[in-house]
């Protein structure tokens, strides 16, 4: 079996990179989904969920220079959970995919950026 998720949303914000000792770049950010849900009326709903996505070293680099806020992205890797103690000693579990790989599919300031982003 092999752990592979795909993701297809919106960046939920600017991506923070974060440089680490021994050369280890990471970049983190949040992608939103979108689905839509049939209710109890037979009427349709929109749901909204939201994915932790991390990316390390040349492809957290290559990312960082070219998604913004708000941009449609592709985002494929594995998905990894880790549980940490919060400051009132409670265990948060937190699930998050480590991005092997990412397409960027465009937003509502693609015009200004197409150039950019064909450079990268």
């Amino acid at each position: 079996m092999k752990n592979k998720v795909q993701l297809i949303g919106y960046l939920g914000q600017d991506p923070e990179l974060r440089s680490f000792e021994n050369d280890v770049v990471r970049m983190k950010c949040s992608i939103a989904t979108h689905d839509r849900v049939k209710n109890a009326e037979g009427t349709y709903d929109d749901r909204t969920t939201w994915h932790n996505v991390v990316l390390f070293n040349k492809v957290a680099i290559r990312a960082s220079k070219i998604l913004k806020k708000g941009d449609l992205v592709a985002f494929e890797g594995p998905l990894s959970y880790h549980t940490y103690t919060n400051s009132e000693e409670q265990p948060i579990t937190r699930a998050e995919v480590i991005v092997r790989d990412f397409a960027y599919l465009g937003s509502t300031a693609a015009k200004s950026r197409s150039d950019e982003v064909a450079v990268a």
